[in-house]
């Protein structure tokens, strides 16, 4: 009986590889994938502010704290400051700030896996009023 499975499986293998399926069904999967990043690339909001590094990132936490985000962890290095928190309904927001220029920032609003554009809008704006 096993033998016969076997078999049949390799037979299945075989016709789609000879008849070119099995490439479509790669293909299909590279699709996917590629939709994923797309969708996930589209929902982080981006902008770069006329603020140095440092103040853009105080003007982030300030923003944070006005929203009443609980932030979760900070990581800094000499080029990005990575702020990790919980929106009021558990999704994680990401808020990245480069430092581009003495005097220009670059800011990167994400909330949630999926989604989340509008809500990455409201912490954006959020950040960007400790900015003027």
């Amino acid at each position: 009986m096993v033998r016969k499975i076997g078999l049949f499986l390799i037979l299945v293998m075989c016709s789609l590889n000879f008849s070119g399926c099995i490439f479509l069904l790669a293909g299909g999967a590279v699709v996917v994938g590629g939709v994923g990043t797309a969708k996930w690339l589209s929902d982080k909001l981006v902008e770069e502010v006329n603020a140095s590094y440092d103040r853009a990132t105080q003007g982030a936490r300030d923003g944070l704290n006005d929203l009443k985000l609980d932030i979760t962890k900070v990581t800094t290095t000499d080029a990005v400051t990575e702020i990790n928190c919980k929106y009021s309904d558990g999704r994680s927001v990401w808020v990245n700030i480069y430092h581009v220029s003495s005097n220009v920032s670059r800011l990167e609003v994400r909330v949630g896996v999926w989604g989340g554009q509008s809500e990455a809008r409201q912490v954006l704006d959020g950040i960007l009023e400790h900015l003027k």
